[in-house]
């Protein structure tokens, strides 16, 4: 038995960090599902977790393991510590999903009491480990075992395809500039998102206007707009008094550093007026804003 069970902690420990995380057993608020919390989330590397734990009467031990996806695949290990024979306590050790529903059962892995479940999560959702001491097939406590085991849990991780940003839902901010007082103002871009949770780096491509851009003899006024290479635009608040108001097109990539990206455009509004009927009409892209020759 013990040979196995070192063979089998080895196993786990292949491939995961150098140092393996703790886990904690606690007895007044670990016995069920419902009170069990998440102690394992899933990252993006294999990872091995250890904790020294104990069984006592009416005790059972359950460690929350997160969100996992279909072809993660957990290991788990107890390996009792009372005696030299690794016999005492006597552990039984079980995987349930988020319903409590019981997936695996081992009693003993090999000659000796320990447990051993190595399990392939089929479909995507929050999993639970549970020990209890033999006797207790329903993990309610219902035992009489009593000692110290270290419980060894590992989660092998199948890759899961990176997906870009999303860039459908994005708006310039502010989508107006009022009044057209002719200075610059910082446009940025929001409402790009990412399903994966990753940071995303905007970076400004391109700004474009539908009226002709300023130019002014004698100042320094030309062009209207700036930031290229940049995560923030810069524009002029300023339109043509017989116009039917200036429209800025905006054009940008959004980066998750997974070298995934989305492309898209927002537009800012400069009106002629603020009259309702003084509202931005779109022309289109005609005049490159950072080109002082139009």
């Amino acid at each position: 038995m013990r040979k196995l069970l070192i063979a089998m902690l080895l196993m786990l420990l292949i491939g995961a960090p150098a140092e393996a995380m703790p886990i904690v057993d606690d007895e007044n608020a670990n016995d069920s599902i419902g009170t069990a919390g998440i102690q394992i989330s899933r990252g993006a590397e294999p990872s091995a977790y250890v904790g020294s734990f104990s069984l006592t009467r009416n005790d059972a031990d359950f460690v929350g393991l997160g969100a996992l996806v279909a072809g993660d695949v957990i290991t788990a290990v107890t390996t009792p510590l009372e005696d030299d024979v690794f016999e005492t306590p006597d552990t039984i050790l079980g995987v349930f999903n988020a319903a409590g529903v019981r997936l695996a059962f081992n009693d003993d892995a090999g000659d000796g009491f320990g447990s051993a479940i190595r399990f392939l999560v089929p479909s995507a959702g929050d999993y639970f480990l549970a020990v209890s001491g033999l006797g207790d097939a329903l993990f309610q406590g219902l035992h009489d075992e009593d000692g110290s085991y270290v419980f060894t849990v590992s989660l092998d991780l199948i890759p899961i395809p990176n997906t870009p940003p999303d860039c459908s839902a994005a708006i310039a901010e502010p989508e107006e500039l009022w009044p057209p007082d002719r200075t610059m103002v910082d446009v940025s871009v929001v409402g790009v998102t990412d399903s994966d949770g990753d940071p995303v780096t905007l970076t400004i491509t391109s700004i474009f206007q539908d009226e002709p851009l300023a130019s002014v003899p004698g100042t320094d006024i030309c062009g209207d707009g700036a930031g290229l290479g940049t995560g923030v635009a810069s524009v002029r608040a300023e339109s043509s008094g017989t116009g039917d108001g200036r429209v800025y097109s905006i054009g940008f990539t959004a980066q998750d550093g997974h070298g995934a990206e989305c492309a898209g455009t927002v537009t800012v509004c400069v009106p002629r007026g603020h009259h309702g009927s003084d509202a931005c009409v779109d022309q289109g892209p005609l005049f490159n804003s950072t080109d002082c020759g139009g």
